[in-house]
């Protein structure tokens, strides 16, 4: 259970650089990507993992 929370906390530390670097882009260098395409691919994916990872993280210190 320890490796499989591990794995989802890289998981969503790589989302969360991923989806910090594209608006830093998008911030200073205009828009490179379609609204759509950035939240589908990083902002949204990113969103879900964080959610698994707390309740996960929630549910283990239940217990």
């Amino acid at each position: 259970m320890e490796e499989d929370l591990r794995a989802w906390l890289y998981s969503v530390l790589v989302m969360v650089s991923l989806s910090l670097a594209v608006f830093l882009v998008q911030l200073l260098f205009g828009r490179v990507l379609n609204i759509a395409f950035e939240v589908c691919v990083f902002y949204l994916p990113t969103i879900i993992l964080l959610i698994i990872y707390v309740r996960m993280k929630v549910r283990r210190g239940s217990r």
